[in-house]
């Protein structure tokens, strides 16, 4: 049976190919994509911890003329989503 050589952790080089691009600043990342009518979202949760929310008034953002959508818990029950 191989034995592997044994060292204490955090000792040694580990290569790996993707280091030099992320060095240089030529990685990719996830907030680097961008695709034809792609939209982006954010979560509001509420401030106070614990807290139950009695309505949420969504009426100002649906209004605004580059929001697509404004989803709630209430909207996630609906669909069987909710936890």
């Amino acid at each position: 049976m191989a034995t592997v050589e044994e060292r204490p952790i955090g000792f040694g080089r580990l290569k790996r190919k993707e280091d030099p691009r992320f060095i240089r600043g030529q990685g990719n990342y996830v907030d680097d994509v961008v695709l034809p009518g792609m939209l982006h979202g954010a979560v509001l949760r509420s401030p106070m911890a614990h807290a139950r929310i009695a309505s949420i008034d969504t009426s100002a953002a649906l209004a605004h003329p580059k929001v697509h959508a404004v989803i709630t818990g209430k909207d996630l029950e609906a669909q069987g989503l909710a936890w």
